[in-house]
């Protein structure tokens, strides 16, 4: 993970392009969870803000599978920025893309297990 840091940040220096920018963010926020480093969900926090502006759909699906990992985020809480990014996932995604689709919507019932919490619109898929 070492090396990956240092090359993200000799990169970034002289990166233009967000949406690489972002997908290296993702890269490296992935390389950080694996390794159960600190500071992997904020890593995937900001490719997602960087991805949020550029409309690029396919890394916010990757950001949004990679920042849940199939679990909840925590027993007694709703992590609020992962159902925020599951949720406009949603909103951006094409009804064509019937797989990632199907993973965000399970990812998004993953943190919303609980139903004392407020409850959330999800869009319906248009047939």
């Amino acid at each position: 993970m070492q090396w990956f840091t240092r090359s993200f940040e000799q990169l970034d220096l002289t990166l233009d392009d967000p949406s690489l920018r972002a997908l290296l963010l993702v890269q490296l926020g992935i390389t950080q969870q694996y390794s159960r480093a600190q500071g992997h969900r904020e890593t995937l926090l900001q490719a997602w803000s960087i991805v949020a502006g550029v409309g690029d759909t396919d890394t916010l699906i990757e950001i949004c599978l990679a920042n849940t990992r199939g679990t909840f985020a925590n027993v007694w809480n709703v992590d609020e920025d992962r159902v925020t990014l599951l949720v406009q996932a949603l909103d951006v995604i094409a009804d064509s893309q019937v797989a990632a689709r199907t993973s965000l919507q399970a990812a998004l019932a993953s943190e919303l297990w609980d139903l004392d919490h407020e409850v959330i619109k999800v869009p319906q898929d248009t047939d």
